[in-house]
């Protein structure tokens, strides 16, 4: 019979993909997730029992780029910013991320984008003040490229003072399809989607904002799926700052916090624009970070990035528009889905 000796010991090592801190189950407010509804009262179906039973060996879906389990952001980690000042305002929701090649990519693409839209918009001024003899035009046309000129472009470093807690995209999609069970949340919905299907023209945003439209429109219980797709289609209207969308998006995210979240994925910047940043993220509890630095990025900083940043955007951004036309002209000429693609080339290369 073997002895025991002063170094057998008895030790457990939880499951894959555990992290401190992170609940499975439960959200903070005790209630449960959909996988804590699946393992306490059993599966309702096929589908639930498979996402319970990756859940447990796995904390992302590589593939579709959506998380089963929650995430954070530790405490003391830096946020980086773009913007057009050296202010954080902490009344709203701010997108940042905390990756080094997001930041340079951000840098060099949305500083670019910054720039050219007050140069755009002074230019329409401009051109709209010389075909008439009203003054108050002339002066806003001063004051555009007023504007435009003296525009700064910023990188702000935001640290975490707590830690940030992120929902998966099952958990997230989940409380948002129990808010959509009251009626005024589900109607600032419907008008965030078609205010947003307006202004965000890419095929697959499209395609996103026209399948929550088709799922508002249903009657009785929804699927895990309609849950995604709504969640997803609310997380591309988040950029918009109207009335009705305010109100949403304070429903919204005040539901998180009780559920103990202070921020969620920028879904569109990871999968749907031409970014696809790798973790973009949108902060909606400030009390959480605190700004650390501003620092003025020059034109020439910019320029120097975008050239990169733009390059590679294109070589991420190309194959997936020529999937899409592919799927958008199944019917077309091989003429007409080239001409899609170029079309689409061209705007990318000029942005």
């Amino acid at each position: 019979m073997r002895r025991n000796s002063a170094n057998d010991h008895i030790a457990h090592h939880g499951v894959k993909g555990m992290k401190w801190g992170i609940r499975r189950y439960q959200y903070a407010d005790g209630s449960l997730t959909p996988l804590g509804r699946s393992h306490y009262y059993g599966t309702n179906s096929f589908d639930d029992l498979i996402r319970s039973t990756v859940s447990s060996i796995t904390t992302r879906d590589t593939k579709l780029g959506e998380t089963v389990m929650d995430d954070f952001i530790s405490k003391g980690t830096t946020l980086s910013r773009i913007q057009a000042t050296d202010k954080l305002d902490k009344q709203y929701a701010f997108f940042a991320t905390y990756k080094k090649s997001d930041v340079d990519m951000y840098t060099g693409l949305f500083g670019k984008n910054l720039v050219n839209r007050a140069n755009a918009a002074a230019r329409h001024a401009e051109r709209k003040a010389a075909n008439s003899d009203d003054a108050a035009l002339k002066e806003e046309a001063a004051k555009a490229r007023e504007y435009a000129d003296k525009l700064a472009v910023y990188k702000l470093d935001i640290k975490s003072t707590d830690k940030i807690k992120i929902p998966s995209t099952e958990n997230a999609a989940d409380i948002t399809g129990k808010l959509c069970k009251d009626s005024t949340f589900k109607e600032n919905l419907s008008f965030s989607i078609s205010d947003s299907k307006s202004k965000m023209r890419r095929p697959q945003q499209q395609e996103l904002f026209a399948k929550a439209e088709s799922i508002l429109n249903k009657t009785g219980e929804l699927s895990s799926k309609d849950k995604k797709i709504l969640y997803k289609a609310l997380n591309l209207t988040l950029t918009n700052h109207n009335e009705a969308e305010n109100r949403l998006q304070d429903q919204f995210y005040a539901e998180l916090k009780k559920k103990g979240y202070s921020a969620i994925v920028d879904i569109n910047d990871q999968q749907f624009s031409s970014y696809h940043a790798k973790r973009p993220v949108i902060v909606f509890d400030a009390a959480k970070v605190d700004l650390q630095a501003a620092t003025h990025m020059s034109n020439d900083e910019i320029d120097s990035l975008y050239s990169v940043e733009n390059a590679k955007r294109i070589a991420r951004d190309v194959p997936n528009q020529v999937m899409t036309a592919v799927k958008s002209y199944s019917n077309a000429t091989v003429s007409q889905a080239r001409n899609y693609v170029q079309r689409n080339t061209n705007q990318w290369l000029n942005k």
